[in-house]
C-alpha cells in the first residue's frame, strides 16, 4: 500500500501468513523477494530434523552418507545466520505504531474517512467495488497530518513526506 493503493482484498483484509508454506506462497503471489527468501529456508528448517538424524555415525552408515548429512544442514543454518544478518542491513520503513497490536491497528486508522464510511453504513463488512486504500503520512479529517490507512482520493496524500520517499531516505 505504501508504493500504490490496493483494494480491500490485497490490503485491510489481507491476513499474514501464520506458517512459512503460506509465506512462500504469499511472497511469489506478491513478488516480494525477501519474504519468498526467508519463507523458502523456513521451508527449508523442516528437513533439519531428518538430516541431523544421521550424523552421528554408525558402523553401518558409510561415510559419505555422514558428511551429507552434517553439511547440508550446517549449509542451511549459515544462510540462515546470513537472513537474519541481512535484516538488519535491509530498509525497513519507518512505522510509528506496531500493526500487530489493537492499538496500532487504532492508530493508524483513526481520524480517518474509512471510519467515517463504516459508521455511515452501520460497520457492515461490505465495501464498495474497486475501492482502494492507501497508507502514508496524509492529512487526518481534524485536518491535523497522520500516518495512517485510508482510501483513496477521500484525504489527501501529503506529496512531501509521503511514505514512500520516507523509505527511500531510509534507504540512503
Amino acid at each position: 500500500m505504501a508504493r500504490s493503493p490496493r483494494t480491500a482484498q490485497h490490503s485491510i483484509e489481507m491476513s499474514p501468513p501464520t506458517n512459512y508454506f503460506s509465506g512462500l506462497v504469499s511472497a511469489v503471489q506478491e513478488r516480494d523477494g525477501y519474504m519468498s527468501l526467508v519463507s523458502s529456508f523456513g521451508v527449508l528448517s523442516e528437513f533439519l530434523p531428518l538430516l541431523l538424524s544421521n550424523v552421528p555415525y554408525q558402523v553401518t552408515q558409510t561415510l559419505d552418507v555422514h558428511l551429507v548429512s552434517t553439511w547440508i544442514p550446517v549449509g542451511i543454518m549459515a544462510a540462515m545466520v546470513l537472513i537474519i544478518v541481512g535484516s538488519f542491513i535491509v530498509p525497513w520503513p519507518p512505522f510509528p505504531a506496531d500493526v500487530r497490536t489493537i492499538a496500532g491497528t487504532a492508530y493508524y486508522v483513526c481520524d480517518s474517512q474509512l471510519i467515517q464510511n463504516m459508521v455511515a453504513s452501520n460497520f457492515t463488512p461490505t465495501q464498495p467495488p474497486g475501492e482502494k486504500y492507501t497508507f502514508g503520512e496524509m492529512m487526518g479529517l481534524s485536518g491535523t497530518r497522520r500516518v495512517g490507512v485510508d482510501t483513496e482520493g477521500n484525504i489527501p496524500v501529503t506529496e512531501r513526506d509521503s511514505l514512500l520517499q520516507l523509505y527511500e531516505r531510509a534507504r540512503r
